[in-house]
């Protein structure tokens, strides 16, 4: 897992992500917002499955803490098993991909402060700080930025 923070809004996090994803598939079907619920974005997960996906605009702690839980079973590749309502074995959802989250904080910290992550969780999610930079003064911000 990717995630991309700047402590600002405005660092062009969003504008570098999604041209990559348009390389791959359809930016707009390959995107998921802070809303996304946990079996919404496992869903999607196993439906794209080998194209990037990207969690785009957690803005506030509690998206953060929303998507945290979640980073196991996503760098995992397989959704957790569980059962239906006949009780047998629901089918399990897998994938090979990459996630990318943009978001105004950092995760690594977070989950090392955590006792339930293991350094293995951890190591899993590569973050990237991006810092915003003011406007250039030939017009090109988002290429200066990217």
């Amino acid at each position: 897992m990717l995630w991309a923070w700047s402590n600002q809004s405005g660092a062009h996090k969003s504008t570098s992500a999604l041209p990559g994803l348009a390389v791959w598939g359809d930016p707009k079907r390959t995107k998921e917002n802070a809303g996304a619920s946990p079996m919404g974005l496992e869903a999607k997960l196993g439906q794209i499955r080998n194209l990037p996906v990207i969690i785009d605009e957690i803005q506030k702690e509690e998206e953060i803490d929303k998507v945290e839980p979640q980073i196991h079973y996503i760098t995992e590749g397989s959704s957790p098993s569980k059962s239906n309502r006949q009780k047998t074995l629901a089918e399990t959802k897998t994938w090979q991909t990459i996630v990318c989250v943009t978001a105004n904080g950092r995760i690594q910290e977070r989950m090392a402060k955590d006792n339930t992550y293991t350094d293995a969780d951890v190591v899993r999610v590569f973050e990237i700080f991006v810092e915003k930079r003011g406007p250039s003064t030939s017009g090109n911000d988002v290429r200066t930025a990217v």
